[in-house]
C-alpha cells in the first residue's frame, strides 16, 4: 500500500482559450470590451453629439484665444487642455472596458462641463 503525495496539490492548467478568460470570444485573439457593446442608439447619439460639440468648441476657443495672446488666455487654454486630456484618457479606458459602465454618466457630465467652460470662456473673451 502506497501513501498518496498530499504535499503538492494538483492545480488545473488554464489556457487563454478557456471561455472564462476570453470574454465570450471563444478563443479569439480579439480584444473585446469587458462589458460588451451594450450601448443603445440613444446613448451613441448623445456621445457623438457631445464629442462633436466639445471638439468644435475647443477648436474655436483655441483659435480665438490665440488671436490675442495674454496671460489669462494662456492660463484658460492650459486649463481646458488639462481637463480635456484627462477626459480623453477616461473615454479611452471606458472604451477598452477598464471602467465600470456606471462611469458613463460621469463622462457625459464631464463633456457637458467642458462645453459650458468653453462657452463661458468665449463669452468672457468677447465681452471684455
Amino acid at each position: 500500500m502506497s501513501i498518496p503525495d498530499i504535499s503538492a496539490p494538483r492545480v488545473p492548467r488554464v489556457s487563454e482559450a478557456d471561455p472564462i478568460f476570453s470574454h465570450g470570444s471563444q478563443g479569439s485573439n480579439e480584444r473585446l470590451p469587458l462589458f460588451g457593446d451594450s450601448t443603445s442608439q440613444k446613448d451613441r447619439i448623445i456621445s457623438i453629439g457631445l464629442s462633436a460639440a466639445c471638439v468644435l468648441l475647443i477648436i474655436v476657443l483655441t483659435g480665438t484665444l490665440f488671436f490675442k495672446l495674454s496671460f489669462i488666455n494662456t492660463a484658460a487654454l492650459l486649463i481646458v487642455f488639462s481637463i480635456t486630456g484627462s477626459h480623453a484618457v477616461l473615454i479611452y479606458w471606458y472604451r477598452l472596458g477598464d471602467l465600470d459602465p456606471k462611469f458613463r454618466l460621469l463622462l457625459i457630465w464631464n463633456s457637458i462641463n467642458i462645453v459650458v467652460l468653453c462657452i463661458t470662456m468665449l463669452l468672457y473673451y468677447h465681452n471684455s
